[in-house]
């Protein structure tokens, strides 16, 4: 209990400590749940008529609203209280899972310890508890799924083991009202639902009539808490909208995919998605923000400067620089072509003076630019298929995934290159001590998986396949995203801690009389093993 308590205390100071400004989604968040109190509205708006959106889901800012309607509208430090609190019980239950997922009573203790420690201390998940963002709860209720899924796994008696699923199934559903891509936790249990159909112990007949039962409860408790959501979309909208869009385009709203498109067939780091895509229609995109391996070809380049020359000049308020012609081709030499590229530059740099990208603009890309855009990416698809549908997604998933993950944080930023460190904010010690901590809870993970793949249980690796399908739907569907976020994957982190947890419970020191040593034990405790697989 001693060990609770501070870890609550310390997440409530984190959470109260770490306060920096809140990103867009935060001032949505917030005002959804001040017009739900003040105006019993939906809506985003600021002034009447306070009109209702599906841009974003219910959940978290009816979570708002309950705690402003207690502790008062815009009591921003209860919110953060009540999230560090709430991490306080989400490493609780990690712990309790770890138990769940490791055989014998004394790896069981060491494995709930060492997860709730890890868990605890994670930089990485602990500083959303400071931001109005639904990570903390998303994770929350994710580690709240798994452990009723594990009960159902394991649980003899077959009324108890449904119940566990309908529970299972209504919080991964409750999740997806937090955020549409938690989604795919279910997707990843109902994968090993069928998994376990068809490699698990005992006739496939029996299997199959049992898991289509438990299957046909998770799913139908997972859809009941989208049903009224997606009810009030089709009255008030007259869609079929059960999760938020996923460009949060409103009924009728052009969205830009060639140009999405596009970008997918290039951005493969995280550093690309602010000027191309969070400041698109509010500033200009300057062609020198594309990285020169966007472009196949000079032509392609011309092709792409001439869109974004449109799309620049489209606010007729902010008159930007005059469209580039595309060059006729020609055998000129290498520093020829450079000297364009660079004259192309400095125009675009001059029409930014002119009006500093500090304001913001109201640009538009046009349907014309759009298809403009798309064809450019499907005849880049169309050449390297391989290169867009395998090694960028890969390369995306890899920076997501070792990412310092130091968002919130006084010191965030790139790690690299490292010549660029903010010293006054303390970068140059930070940010590689959080990549070193990235890679120590990924070399644990990795022993954890290795430890429940060679466990002497079956359910050991039927837990292991629990949380590898949990993780990899969510790791590969991003991947294939032009806005590879590293804090999409930020509630997996949790689970890494569980499989750390439960590594380091199997390690046991070895003396010899050559010094001393670690070793991973399996055969302990056997007979219990044994007893419990019949």
């Amino acid at each position: 209990m001693v060990a609770v308590a501070a870890a609550a205390a310390f997440h409530v100071w984190a959470a109260t400590r770490f306060v920096s400004e809140q990103p867009p989604d935060s001032t949505m968040y917030v005002q959804l749940a001040k017009n739900l109190i003040e105006h019993g509205s939906f809506s985003i708006d600021t002034a009447e008529p306070y009109a209702p959106t599906l841009i974003r889901l219910p959940g978290y800012p009816l979570f708002l609203a309950a705690v402003y309607s207690t502790f008062g509208i815009d009591n921003e430090s209860a919110v953060r209280v009540s999230q560090g609190l709430i991490y306080t019980l989400t490493c609780l239950l990690a712990g309790i899972l770890a138990a769940a997922w490791t055989n014998g009573q004394r790896r069981r203790r060491r494995a709930a310890m060492f997860t709730f420690l890890l868990a605890a201390v994670c930089p990485f998940t602990l500083v959303y508890t400071a931001a109005l963002l639904t990570e903390t709860l998303t994770t929350t209720f994710l580690i709240g799924t798994l452990l009723a899924a594990t009960f159902a796994l394991r649980s003899r008696k077959s009324t108890r083991s449904l119940w566990w699923w309908a529970t299972a199934g209504l919080l991964a559903g409750l999740n997806v009202m937090l955020r549409p891509d938690a989604g795919l936790f279910a997707f990843g249990i109902g994968l090993t639902i069928v998994v376990s159909t068809l490699f698990g112990p005992g006739r496939l007949k029996i299997r199959l009539g049992d898991r289509i039962v438990k299957g046909l409860v998770f799913s139908i408790a997972f859809l009941m808490p989208l049903v009224p959501w997606t009810i009030r979309n089709e009255q008030v909208f007259g869609v079929f909208q059960p999760l938020a869009p996923a460009h949060a385009e409103m009924p009728g709203e052009f969205v830009s995919h060639g140009y999405f498109l596009w970008l997918r067939t290039w951005i493969d780091d995280p550093k690309y998605i602010s000027p191309m895509l969070w400041d698109l229609e509010l500033k200009p995109i300057d062609i020198k923000s594309v990285p020169p391996y966007a472009f196949a070809s000079d032509d392609e380049r011309a092709r792409v400067q001439q869109l974004l020359d449109s799309y620049n000049n489209s606010d007729p308020d902010h008159p930007a620089a005059k469209p580039t012609p595309q060059a006729e081709p020609d055998d000129s030499a290498d520093d020829d072509s450079e000297s364009q590229d660079d004259q192309a530059a400095n125009n675009q740099d001059a029409g930014d003076d002119d009006h500093s990208t500090d304001e913001e603009w109201d640009l538009k890309i046009s349907p014309e630019v759009d298809a403009g855009f798309q064809q450019l990416a499907s005849e880049r698809i169309e050449r390297e298929p391989f290169r867009f549908y395998v090694w960028l997604p890969a390369k995306r998933a890899y920076a997501m995934w070792f990412d310092t993950h130091s968002d919130f944080y006084p010191f965030a930023g790139e790690l690299f290159p490292l010549k660029d460190l903010d010293e006054n904010t303390g970068q140059e010690i930070w940010l590689p001590l959080f990549a070193a901590l990235n890679v120590i809870f990924s070399v644990l993970a990795f022993g954890g998986i290795i430890t429940l793949c060679f466990s002497a249980a079956y359910r050991s690796r039927m837990w292991l396949l629990l949380v590898l399908l949990t993780c990899i739907p969510r790791i590969a569907f991003f991947g294939t995203l032009e806005n590879p976020e590293p804090r999409y994957l930020v509630e997996l982190f949790i689970l890494a801690a569980i499989l750390a947890g439960i590594f380091i419970a199997h390690l046991r020191f070895i003396r010899e009389s050559r010094g001393i040593g670690l070793a991973i034990s399996f055969g302990e405790e056997k007979a219990e093993i044994e007893t419990q697989d019949r």
